[in-house]
C-alpha cells in the first residue's frame, strides 16, 4: 500500500511538474511576443506595409491573453499554487506596465498609418519597454516560475528514492503489477517535462537572438552588414548547417556566406555560396511574391535546383529582408537533415526580416531627410547648411586637397526688380535659371551652392580649374546665359580667393572672397558699369 501510494503521489507531482514547465513555456513567450510587437510597430511605421499592422494586431492579441493567463491564479497554470512572490510581481509591477505596454500598442494601431513615424511617442515607447523594463519584468517571472519547477523537480528525485526504497522492502512481488503501470506513465510524464524545458530553453534562445537583430538596427552600420550579420545570428541560434545573403540588383546576382557548419563539406559549400541564374529557383518567386518559403524536402520542390539536390540539401528557407534602392536581399537557410521547420523556427525567421527591414527603410529614410537638410529646394543645389559642413571636412583633412582649393562667392544681381515687376514666381525663375547656368558653365566635380537668397557660393580644388581671371570669366559666361533666357539685367558680382593660395586660413580665405565679392558689386554700380559682363 506504500508503494501504491507512493506511485501515486509521484504521478500527481509528475503532472504538476508539467504543468509548471507549460508555465514556463508561456511566460518565456511572452518575451519574445513583447519583442515582436515592438518590432512590428517599427515596421509598419518605417514602411507603411499594412502587413506590418496586421502582424503587430495579431501579436497583441496572443500577448495579452497569455498575460492574462499569467496574472489569474485560479487559470489552470499555477497547478502548484500562486506563489506569493510571482502575486507581488504582477501586481506590483509587471499589471502596469503591460497594461502601459498594450495601450500604446493599440494606439499605434488605431492611428492612421500614413501618419505614422519610426519617431512616433508609441512606437518608441514601444521598442524602449520590449528593449528594457518590460523585457526585465517578463525575465524576472520566467526566473520565479523557472525555480519553482525546479523546486517541484527535486521533490520528485526526493519521492523516486523514496518509491524505490518502499518497493524493494514491501512489496517486492506485487509491486511489479502495481508500480509497471505507473512507472511507465511516470516515464513518459518526464519526457513530456524534459521537452517542455527544452521547449523553454528554446524560447529564451530565440528571444535573445531577435534582441540582438533588432540591436543591429541601432547601429551605424551599412545596410548590406546589418542584412549579413542578421542572418549569421539566426543561422547560429536555428541550427542551421548554411545561411547565405543573397544580393541582388537589376546586373548582378551573388550569395554572401554568412555562417557554415564547420563540417560542411567543401564540395557542398561551393555548391550552397553559387548564385542562382537570373530567373531561376525559388529565390525569385520569394522575391516577386514578398512572401517567405519554408521547405522540408527540398529535392520534391518544383525548380530545384539539380546541384543543390545532389549536395544533399533537405530543408531550405529563403526569407525576404527588404530592399534598398534597387539591391534586394535575401535571406537563405540550409539543413542536411530531415528536421521539419517548425512555428519557432519561422517566427524566428520572419521577425529578422522585419527587423531588418525596419533598418533598411529606416536607411533609406534618414538618407532621405539628410539629402532634404543639406538641399535648396528652389534650385536643387547643396544649400548653406552643406556648404558650412563641408569647409569643416575640408578643414578636417586638408591632406585630401593637396593642391589647395578656391572659394567663389557670388552675388546675384536684379533679384529684388525681378520680385517687384514679375513676382515671386519671376524671381524664383531668376534664381533657378542662375543655378541652372552655374552648373553649366562650371566642372561636374565643382561644388556649387545656393546660401539663401541671391546668395552663391562655388568651392573648386586648385588641380583642376583656370586662375582667379579664368573663373570670373565663367561666371561672366553664367550671366550671359541668363540673360539669353530672358532676364535682360541679369548678372552677378563674384570674388574668389584661395587656399593656402593667399596666404589664410580656410575660414579666412571664405570671408577674404566675400570681400572681394563686395568690392566688385560697388565697381559695377559705379557711374558707367552698370552693364559689365559679369
Amino acid at each position: 500500500m506504500l508503494s501504491i501510494a507512493s506511485n501515486v503521489l509521484l504521478s500527481v507531482q509528475v503532472q504538476a511538474t508539467a504543468a509548471t514547465a507549460s508555465l514556463v513555456n508561456t511566460a518565456g513567450r511572452q518575451r519574445m511576443l513583447a519583442i515582436r510587437i515592438s518590432g512590428d510597430a517599427e515596421h509598419a511605421a518605417t514602411s507603411h506595409d499594412p502587413r506590418g499592422l496586421s502582424d503587430l494586431r495579431a501579436s497583441l492579441s496572443l500577448f495579452a491573453a497569455n498575460h492574462a493567463r499569467l496574472a489569474d491564479p485560479d487559470s489552470g497554470l499555477y497547478t502548484s499554487g500562486f506563489f506569493p512572490e510571482v502575486r507581488r510581481l504582477y501586481s506590483d509591477d509587471l499589471n502596469t506596465r503591460v497594461q502601459a505596454f498594450t495601450a500604446a500598442a493599440h494606439r499605434v494601431l488605431r492611428t492612421p498609418l500614413e501618419q505614422l513615424r519610426p519617431n512616433h511617442p508609441d512606437v518608441v515607447f514601444l521598442i524602449v519597454q520590449a528593449r528594457g523594463p518590460l523585457l526585465k519584468g517578463l525575465e524576472r517571472a520566467v526566473s520565479l516560475d523557472e525555480h519553482r519547477s525546479d523546486t517541484v523537480i527535486r521533490r520528485i528525485q526526493v519521492l523516486s528514492w523514496l518509491r524505490v526504497s518502499l518497493v524493494l522492502l514491501l512489496l517486492s512481488g506485487l509491486g511489479f503489477f502495481v508500480f509497471r503501470p505507473l512507472e511507465r506513465r511516470n516515464r513518459d510524464l518526464m519526457i513530456r517535462l524534459s521537452a517542455e524545458r527544452q521547449a523553454v530553453a528554446r524560447q529564451a534562445a530565440y528571444a535573445q537572438a531577435l534582441l540582438q537583430v533588432s540591436a543591429l538596427t541601432d547601429s551605424p552600420l551599412p545596410p548590406e552588414t546589418v542584412a549579413h550579420q542578421a542572418t549569421a545570428i539566426v543561422a547560429r541560434t536555428s541550427g542551421l548547417h548554411w545561411a547565405g545573403l543573397g544580393i541582388i540588383t537589376a546586373h548582378r546576382t551573388q550569395v554572401a556566406c554568412a555562417y557554415a557548419d564547420p563540417t560542411l563539406p567543401g564540395a557542398v559549400l561551393a555548391r550552397l555560396n553559387q548564385p542562382p541564374r537570373p530567373g531561376e529557383g525559388v529565390v525569385w518567386d520569394v522575391l516577386h511574391s514578398g512572401q517567405s518559403r519554408f521547405v522540408d524536402e527540398y529535392a520534391q520542390q518544383p525548380g530545384a535546383r539539380p546541384e543543390l539536390v545532389t549536395a544533399g540539401l533537405r530543408g531550405l528557407a529563403w526569407v525576404p529582408l527588404g530592399a534598398t534602392g534597387e539591391t534586394q536581399y535575401v535571406l537563405t537557410g540550409a539543413r542536411l537533415t530531415a528536421q521539419p521547420w517548425t512555428a519557432d523556427d519561422r517566427d524566428l525567421f520572419e521577425a529578422a526580416a522585419r527587423t531588418v527591414t525596419v533598418a533598411l527603410n529606416r536607411r533609406v529614410y534618414l538618407q532621405e531627410v539628410e539629402a532634404a537638410a543639406l538641399s535648396d529646394a528652389l534650385t536643387g543645389l547643396a544649400n548653406r547648411r552643406a556648404f558650412e559642413r563641408d569647409l569643416q571636412a575640408l578643414a578636417r583633412h586638408p591632406g585630401h586637397h593637396p593642391s589647395g582649393l578656391t572659394v567663389v562667392m557670388l552675388d546675384l544681381d536684379g533679384l529684388k526688380a525681378v520680385n517687384d515687376t514679375q513676382g515671386h514666381e519671376g524671381g524664383d525663375a531668376l534664381l533657378r535659371g542662375f543655378a541652372r547656368a552655374l552648373r553649366a558653365t562650371f566642372r561636374q566635380d565643382d561644388r556649387v551652392y545656393r546660401l539663401g537668397g541671391d546668395e552663391f557660393a562655388v568651392v573648386l580644388d586648385n588641380g583642376a580649374h583656370d586662375d582667379h581671371a579664368g573663373l570670373l570669366a565663367r561666371v561672366a559666361e553664367a550671366a550671359a546665359h541668363l540673360r539669353r533666357q530672358g532676364f535682360a539685367t541679369g548678372g552677378a558680382s563674384a570674388g574668389c580667393a584661395s587656399f593656402p593660395g593667399d596666404g589664410l586660413g580656410l575660414e579666412d580665405t571664405v570671408r577674404l572672397a566675400d570681400e572681394r565679392m563686395y568690392v566688385d558689386k560697388r565697381r559695377r554700380k559705379s557711374p558707367g558699369r552698370a552693364h559689365a559682363t559679369h
